[in-house]
């Protein structure tokens, strides 16, 4: 129970450490399998990485855009050259583009786009960062971009039930309003309504977070940025954690 807790706990902060730190195995010198000549172009000099980028994503519990925007948020902290981080980003920007093709929704045809995501955001900070900051501990928090999604998902909710309250209890806009996006239903209808029946609206705009309790209540909170982070960080103050013993 509580130490199968723990671990997921542990799997997820340890996976986001992983890619951060980037350790890798010491160099061969002189390597013992000799490689083709043309790979001689991709030798920077650095041993391989002591681990595998998409076995990490794989064994933790976030979905892969949120695992990658925390490598995105806390990378900064872990580089001492910008042109290295500045290609790190380009990297994840490259993976965020894979993640996006389907409209966020991650659908996966074998291993497009996840697996694509998966192994150029999982070696963005690791191949990028040459000149990498000293080791030391790290407090990792939550990227402020999941607080924007999450008041970007309760705004399109509220609208959502503004539409439908005007549209079945009061009657006053036709059925067809409340299809398609929340965007199109401000920018569209909104406007012409304040004008029009500008005393329900006010009154419904003005009561709009109560029309909404409900439904909040029934989504779950997003689980990523409201539990799993401070669980990790319970963890982290519980278990002393530092990076040069168990990354």
């Amino acid at each position: 129970g509580d130490m199968s807790k723990r671990d997921v706990k542990l799997s997820s902060f340890h996976a986001l450490g992983k890619l951060l730190y980037a350790k890798r195995l010491p160099k061969l010198n002189p390597p013992t399998v000799v490689r083709n000549p043309c790979m001689t172009n991709w030798d920077d000099g650095r041993g391989d990485l002591e681990f595998i980028p998409e076995k990490v994503l794989e064994s933790t519990d976030m979905a892969v855009g949120s695992a990658l925007s925390f490598v995105s948020f806390h990378s900064p902290d872990f580089f001492t050259d910008v042109s290295d981080l500045s290609n790190a980003f380009e990297r994840l920007s490259d993976a965020g583009t894979f993640l996006d093709a389907f409209g966020g929704q991650y659908q996966s045809d074998g291993p497009f786009p996840l697996d694509y995501a998966s192994c150029i955001g999982g070696r963005a900070v690791a191949n990028a960062n040459k000149n990498p900051a000293p080791h030391q501990f790290r407090h990792f928090s939550t990227p402020k971009v999941f607080d924007v999604l999450r008041k970007q998902r309760e705004n399109e909710l509220k609208m959502d039930q503004l539409r439908k309250r005007l549209s079945t209890a009061g009657q006053h806009i036709s059925v067809n309003s409340i299809i398609g996006s929340a965007n199109q239903f401000v920018t569209d209808c909104l406007p012409h309504m304040r004008c029009i029946l500008p005393h329900e609206v006010e009154y419904a705009l003005s009561n709009l977070h109560a029309y909404s309790n409900n439904a909040v209540a029934n989504i779950s909170a997003d689980s990523l940025s409201q539990k799993v982070v401070p669980d990790q960080n319970e963890v982290l103050l519980e278990d002393d954690l530092v990076d040069d013993d168990s990354w």
